[in-house]
């Protein structure tokens, strides 16, 4: 079989002379090694350039575009979206913010009819870091007063999203249990 036509390479309209000369060059090792290196000062910018020789006004040397090119849009500061609504945060996450606990008073009541479960509630928690709303979701008749109000006193630290405090919203269990005769969470 004849051999396949070499593939001619895209030309490139400019060629760089430094470019050429540095594919068609040799490496040579100098004859001998510097003693030391000479110092460069750089002489800083030139100062600058007074009248209008420059296009106008905007088109000068210190900090203004060069003659030329077009100005670049203005900067505008770009805000972030603000959350439509409450932050929905685990029951995890909100009870490390806790700053005042939660801490339901068991209702005699409930211990002489020997009543005990978990009171699940979801809450509200404004930017303040204090309970805005509550909506019981389920528990015993018996331990859902005494659960609100404990919640109610509970305080947490505020939720800052992009440097602003924020509305969050969770789920809070509070556990009665006879077994001590104290709830806990």
């Amino acid at each position: 079989p004849a051999p396949a036509a070499p593939v001619a390479e895209p030309q490139h309209a400019v060629t760089s002379t430094l470019h050429t000369e540095l594919l068609e060059s040799t490496i040579v090792a100098p004859p001998r090694i510097p003693i030391g290196v000479p110092r460069i000062v750089d002489q800083g910018p030139p100062g600058p350039i007074t009248g209008n020789d420059l296009g106008g006004p905007g088109t000068g040397v210190n900090g203004a575009m060069p003659l030329g090119l077009p100005m670049p849009p203005p900067i505008t500061r770009i805000h972030p979206a603000k959350p439509p609504g409450p932050i929905h945060i685990s029951s995890g996450v909100a009870a490390g913010q806790l700053i005042v606990p939660i801490q339901p008073h068991y209702p005699v009541i409930a211990i002489e009819a020997r009543v005990q479960g978990t009171v699940v509630v979801d809450a509200m928690i404004g930017k303040d870091g204090r309970i805005a709303g509550l909506r019981i979701r389920s528990g015993p008749p018996l331990l859902v007063n005494a659960a609100v109000e404990a919640i109610r006193q509970a305080r947490y630290r505020p939720w800052i999203l992009n440097g602003e405090p924020v509305e969050v919203e969770t789920t809070i269990n509070v556990v009665f249990s006879l077994g001590d005769t104290h709830s806990s969470l």
